[in-house]
């Protein structure tokens, strides 16, 4: 892994290699022919036959061996074993488990509804999947107002509920009783699939009332 003073100095030669640069270009569009009259640039080591460096240059200096990529991979792997199986004070990397017990095999069929708050974003989306066939979806998508972000829990679940009766309505759907999916994109504990207590307000978000409750239920 790159350290940080290889970075540092990886940085530093992009820097002067740019100035260098620009020193150049400059003097090409002044028409600055005569090497004596850029000798006062000599404080910046500037050279005018001294070609810019590359950008392939730069960024070979942050390519990282197989070698070095295998170790990285295998020290995420030990951390994740380790929070899954100890919690997060006995790893560098916070593991949760998602209770989800298997993956789809391509027998799943049905209609659902999909609810995604990531970010500052909400998507409420309608997925009618058939064995074989192409997914179908229609979805609706709106940013969260700052007031919703800021104010209180029951203001911002109130105004995700209303998103959610409204394209509900919209669709024809709204007596058909689906099944609701609800991604949660914020650090939570989750106790079951129907469970998960917000830990924290990650991406902006300071509304209130919500961190250490469980945000199904508030749902």
């Amino acid at each position: 892994m790159l350290g940080l003073l290889t970075i540092t100095s990886v940085f530093r030669n992009w820097r002067n290699s740019l100035q260098r640069k620009e020193d150049y270009d400059e003097c090409h569009m002044r028409g600055i022919n005569n090497e004596n009259e850029i000798s006062g640039k000599s404080e910046k080591n500037f050279k005018l036959d001294e070609p810019p460096i590359s950008l392939e240059t730069v960024m070979a200096e942050f390519k990282l061996s197989n070698e070095t990529l295998r170790r990285m991979m295998a020290h995420m792997s030990r951390n994740m074993d380790r929070g899954l199986e100890g919690g997060p004070e006995n790893s560098t990397i916070s593991m949760l488990p998602s209770f989800v017990p298997e993956l789809p095999n391509g027998t799943e069929e049905g209609r659902f509804i999909a609810m995604d708050l990531g970010g500052t974003n909400l998507r409420v989306m309608l997925m009618d999947i058939k064995p074989g066939e192409e997914l179908k979806t229609e979805q609706f998508n709106t940013r969260i107002p700052n007031w919703a972000m800021r104010g209180t829990g029951e203001q911002l679940f109130d105004y995700i509920t209303k998103c959610l009766a409204e394209f509900l309505i919209e669709k024809g759907i709204q007596n058909d009783g689906l099944p609701v999916g609800f991604t949660f994109s914020y650090p939570c504990d989750q106790k079951s699939l129907r469970s998960a207590t917000l830990l924290r307000w990650t991406k902006g978000f300071e509304t209130t009332g919500v961190v250490g409750e469980d945000v199904v239920e508030l749902l």
